[in-house]
């Protein structure tokens, strides 16, 4: 804070970040109540102002928030905010902010993992590997029976709506479903479901669901020589000394936002070492290492495009949700549609094929251009590839150079090179939870965040600015876990 040169302190990233350290670490700023306040609450049971309970005040961080959130979209305002987009957002502005200083705060999360292919054809094999810093995993979705025999008394209930036998407005049948489409047309932005109560699940069903082998559409083999299917697996090549683990608790059903409410057992620690990447084995044909070795780029499916179109959506936009969705069906493309109602390209023309570099135009890379990327921190070397290949557009090479952060320039003479895929020792797979986040709410567009702690052997709640013992730590509802090495 001393050392800053910033004129306006108000808008620095450095001295917001340092002003929150000394706030939450020095302990100044969180002072235990008074006695005599305590004494004030005990026999006042009806004082409802919360900022007169007896809880532990903490430190609000407006003006951090206000900082890292500068110009989003989504974090710049007062808009319900995904609490894991949120996580993602700021490990990114720490990194871009920091690389100037040759420092990244960041690395506790980053771990790398390997991704192998196997064609469907030839079987032949395939690994790439893959840097992150959180482990998204799906939560498999068992019914309770008293939630499938609800099911079949609603869905009953609909069809005779639909016949025109119930209260419902639909004269005839198929009248509801022209109604609802109208709607849509209308709108263009879903009801939620409610959350749907299932049964619980471990954290190891929760892994081995992200473990198991799936099948990719449109895989371009370099051995077949044509798109064929492959299947892909995951395996941990390395290991974070902090784990971020995301439970996807929000899904769509039938074009529908909805909220999983299903108690998922975490124990207070685990192992990863089951799923340790091996790297090739013997017996296994590897497949050449091409451009081509990738899965291929697909094309829209004129079917799914239609489908879209005819419920009033762009063409443009039916076009990037099939992509997205890699052809899956058009529901696939819808729910991606409703979840990105705002994003500002959604309507924009999809390029053919991508431009051509800078480097293959020979266009020359501007020395301006060069010399702010170089104060930004980059190599000279760096900085003038990263332009050559984003045309010289200044924000991409920039979203370029953070995304290849740590990946060597690659060198002509070593086109043929390959891939070292030997995974580490199992040894530092093993983890403890001490951190997690709540989302409250049955609705994935509203709700509250609410984080807990382990300090000293005993959960604590974070919950705004009320810091506090948790009585109960409901870590089986959890939306976000924090896992530490051990």
């Amino acid at each position: 804070l001393i050392s800053c040169r910033s004129h306006r302190p108000a808008d620095c990233y450095h001295c917001q970040f340092a002003k929150l350290a000394v706030g939450v670490l020095s302990g100044k700023y969180s002072p235990r109540p008074s006695p005599e306040l305590l004494e004030v609450l005990k026999n006042d049971q009806s004082d409802k102002d919360a900022s007169k309970q007896p809880f532990q005040v903490g430190v609000p961080p407006r003006m951090f928030k206000k900082i890292v959130g500068k110009d989003h979209p989504e974090f710049s305002g007062p808009k319900q905010q995904d609490a894991m987009e949120f996580f993602q957002h700021i490990l990114g502005v720490m990194q871009q902010k920091e690389h100037a200083h040759g420092v990244d705060p960041t690395t506790s999360f980053q771990f790398k993992l390997e991704e192998r292919f196997e064609c469907s054809g030839c079987h032949c094999v395939r690994y790439r590997s893959l840097k992150t810093s959180d482990l998204p995993i799906a939560i498999p979705e068992k019914r309770l029976d008293s939630e499938e025999k609800s099911d079949e008394k609603t869905s009953e209930a609909q069809m005779e709506v639909d016949n025109g036998n119930g209260s419902g407005s639909g004269s005839g049948s198929g009248s509801a479903t022209i109604s609802s489409s109208s709607d849509v047309k209308k709108d263009k932005k879903p009801k939620e479901k409610a959350a749907l109560k299932l049964a619980p699940v471990t954290l190891d069903e929760c892994l081995n669901l992200w473990s198991q082998p799936t099948l990719l559409e449109n895989y371009s083999c370099g051995v077949c020589k044509k798109a064929t299917t492959a299947v892909q697996q995951y395996r941990f090549s390395s290991f974070p000394e902090v784990l971020v683990m995301q439970a996807r608790r929000f899904v769509y059903d039938q074009w529908l936002p909805r909220k999983l409410d299903v108690d998922v057992s975490i124990p207070d620690g685990f192992s990863l070492s089951s799923l340790v990447a091996k790297g090739r084995q013997a017996g296994e044909k590897e497949s050449p290492q091409t451009a081509n070795s990738v899965p291929a780029k697909p094309t829209p499916d004129d079917s799914i495009v239609r489908a879209i179109v005819e419920m009033g959506f762009s063409e443009n936009a039916a076009k990037r949700a099939a992509l997205v969705v890699k052809n899956e069906s058009s529901a696939a493309a819808m729910n991606w549609i409703f979840a990105n109602m705002e994003t500002p390209d959604l309507n924009d023309p999809i390029p053919s094929e991508d431009p051509p570099s800078a480097q293959e135009s020979g266009a020359p890379v501007p020395d301006l251009m060069v010399a702010e990327l170089i104060s930004m921190g980059f190599a000279q070397d760096r900085a003038e590839y990263a332009l050559r290949q984003t045309s010289n557009n200044m924000e991409r090479a920039v979203d370029w150079l953070f995304s290849h952060i740590d990946e060597p320039l690659p060198k002509k003479a070593n086109n043929n090179k390959t891939e070292d895929n030997t995974a580490g020792p199992a040894a530092g797979a093993n983890y403890e939870l001490f951190g997690f986040v709540n989302h409250l709410g049955k609705f994935a567009s509203s709700g509250h965040y609410v984080a807990y702690l382990k300090l000293n052997g005993k959960w604590t709640q974070f919950n705004d600015h009320k810091v506090s013992v948790a009585l109960k730590a409901p870590r089986e509802q959890a939306y976000m876990y924090f896992f530490r090495k051990v």
